[in-house]
């Protein structure tokens, strides 16, 4: 499902470019799986009250590369901005979105 494909999107990423503590990330996705599996609809809400606490353009940034599947040089090249500066916004993001789910997750 769309979730568990963004999930292995961004952990691939974050195993590619940025070291990280995988049992952290894991944990998490366990938590979005037992979510998925009690109900399709709660991950539903879940998804878009992390977007709703998301700007416009960090929203965009998401849905280009993990919605549309377009590559890092089609992001930077539509964007006016380096690789470099993609890879850094989408590593910032995913944390951020990381976080986010946390929050949501202990309240």
């Amino acid at each position: 499902n769309k979730i568990s494909d963004i999930y292995e999107k961004i952990k691939k990423e974050d195993e590619l470019f940025v070291p990280f503590n995988s049992d952290v990330i894991d944990e998490k996705y366990s938590l979005c799986v037992r979510l998925e599996t009690d109900e399709e609809n709660e991950t539903e809400i879940l998804r878009d009250r992390v977007f709703a606490l998301l700007d416009e353009d960090e929203r965009k940034l998401l849905c280009d590369r993990y919605e549309l599947e377009k590559s890092i040089s089609e992001i930077a090249d539509e964007s006016g901005i380096t690789e470099n500066t993609v890879y850094q916004r989408l590593y910032r993001l995913r944390i951020k979105t990381k976080m986010l789910v946390k929050s949501c997750f202990d309240e």
